[in-house]
């Protein structure tokens, strides 16, 4: 198994020396880690209780739901189930994956733009749901793992193939290619950050979105894990909300502008 491990590991290091756009993000993460780790250290979720909200709270407070109209909601929702060889904890998947389906659900966004795509999770449940309700393009931007062997069948791979002429996949580090995307569209309904979580990266994003959501839009982010989200809503002065994952001390944020 370490055989197997070492080998895509050492792989996915010669393909990234020929990528220049891999190689300059990689250095960037590393810089970022050092005042990540610093942050990371610093946050924890109790700190802001006030904007930790329970799912009844969050629809309610977001759309007008009833605890009725949420039971309804959520039986309306298509949700995906785990990958076989996918290592990843599901539990930290399933706030996101679920905030995603509600919100299409009962606001029914025509043009989202996501960051951060990897198998495809969200991209697949975005699509979905939005065939669901008749409406919505996705816009996706990814920069591609050099550990897989095949990255063109690997990113968005659980995207349904049938859906995929309301997906627009664009790849590069999304600090180069998701300003450009946000230019050509214009004005976007719903963002969804799920790229690099490290703090810089983040604000960076949120900062760079924020005036190209419409007002009443919306703004997520996977993977609150530190002060960034929180200091951005402040900035914003946007109605907030944090629903955790207490399993892993963070939360996923949304952000209605």
């Amino acid at each position: 198994m370490w055989n197997v491990v070492h080998h895509t590991r050492v792989r996915g290091m010669w393909r990234a020396l020929g990528e220049p756009a891999w190689l300059s993000e990689r250095a960037r993460k590393i810089v970022r880690r050092q005042v990540n780790v610093r942050k990371r250290n610093r946050f924890s979720l109790e700190d802001y209780d006030t904007q930790i909200v329970s799912w009844e709270e969050f629809t309610a407070q977001a759309f007008g739901a009833s605890a009725a109209e949420l039971a309804v909601l959520e039986q309306r929702i298509w949700l995906p189930e785990p990958e076989v060889g996918d290592d990843t904890p599901w539990e930290s998947r399933e706030v996101l994956l679920k905030t995603v389906g509600m919100v299409v659900a009962a606001a029914q966004p025509k043009i989202v733009v996501e960051t951060g795509v990897e198998r495809g999770y969200s991209s697949a449940t975005w699509l979905v749901n939005m065939s669901r309700v008749g409406t919505g393009r996705l816009h996706s931007v990814d920069l591609p793992r050099t550990d897989v062997d095949d990255r063109n069948e690997y990113t968005g791979h659980l995207v349904p193939h049938e859906l995929r002429d309301a997906w627009h996949l664009v790849l590069g580090p999304s600090r180069q290619v998701l300003p450009a995307l946000l230019k050509q569209l214009g004005t976007i309904d719903v963002f969804l950050h799920d790229a690099d979580h490290a703090y810089v990266a983040q604000l960076e994003e949120y900062r760079t979105v924020w005036p190209f959501i419409r007002p009443g839009g919306f703004l997520i982010s996977d993977d609150v894990d530190n002060s960034a989200f929180v200091e951005f809503s402040e900035q914003a002065v946007a109605a907030s909300w944090l629903l955790p994952r207490p399993a892993f001390g963070d939360a996923v944020g949304v952000l209605r502008k």
